[in-house]
């Protein structure tokens, strides 16, 4: 019954309707969870390219658990203060500090190469966050 009839068609048994009774609420981004270079060769473009976009959209931050990590590595690469991260996602100061740190080492990697066909752990998934934000920062990302 659904078919290809689009979202916000009121006749569609499934539909979107605007809701102008609910707060307004800021939003945050970040990457999507689960996204990696594992299964990835290292010629690929466009995974890389993709990898960390901020495709994902949460309006309660403290309230996440899942990819928590993404989202305090976001709102660093755009500039907000620890102080900021922390109230806004309830994640401890020291903990942020370690995956700023291993953001910052990762600044240092020359390309993604380290990172194809692993699994990675928090550390290497910050580092990762360091190397792609100053690729594509340098331009080196299509």
């Amino acid at each position: 019954m659904i078919g290809e009839r689009p979202a916000w068609d009121p006749a569609n048994p499934l539909h979107l309707e605007p809701a102008s009774d609910l707060p307004p609420k800021e939003l945050f981004r970040s990457a999507r969870v689960g996204l990696t270079l594992k299964k990835t060769k290292p010629t690929a473009v466009e995974p890389p390219r993709y990898l960390l976009r901020a495709y994902r959209f949460l309006s309660e931050p403290r309230r996440i658990v899942k990819g928590k990590m993404l989202l305090v590595l976001a709102m660093h690469a755009w500039g907000v203060s620890v102080e900021q991260i922390q109230s806004e996602t309830g994640c401890p100061k020291a903990t942020i500090q370690r995956y700023l740190a291993d953001f910052a080492s990762g600044k240092s990697e020359p390309d993604l190469s380290s990172y194809f066909g692993k699994e990675l752990g928090p550390k290497d998934m910050c580092r990762l966050h360091g190397t792609w934000y100053h690729l594509r920062d340098e331009g080196k990302l299509p």
